[in-house]
């Protein structure tokens, strides 16, 4: 047995544990357009972009003729929303999202 005073003396540590939830993983968003010198397509997308946050990473697929096709994998991150915007405006075509 320890008196009083040894005890207070005495430190124990004491570990917690963090849980960690893995975080879930979302379906990327693909948006088909083509490519063309007016800029005002991808200004549009941007703004569509900041409207319609989300949780979804958005994908340019921006496809050429004469070219080689570019893939833009943004850090962007959308809502499925955007999908009837950009059905509305008429700017791309959509891929198919599950």
């Amino acid at each position: 047995m320890q008196s009083l005073q040894e005890a207070k003396r005495e430190k124990v540590k004491i570990k917690k544990e963090i849980k960690q939830t893995p975080k879930p993983i979302f379906e990327p968003i693909t948006i088909f357009i083509n490519l063309t010198p007016d800029v005002k397509i991808i200004e549009e997308l941007y703004h569509l972009a900041v409207r319609c946050k989300g949780q979804h990473p958005l994908r340019l697929y921006i496809k050429s003729e004469k070219l080689s096709d570019v893939i833009i994998e943004s850090n962007i991150r959308v809502s499925k929303t955007i999908l009837d915007e950009v059905r509305k405006i008429g700017i791309g075509e959509l891929a198919s999202v599950s």
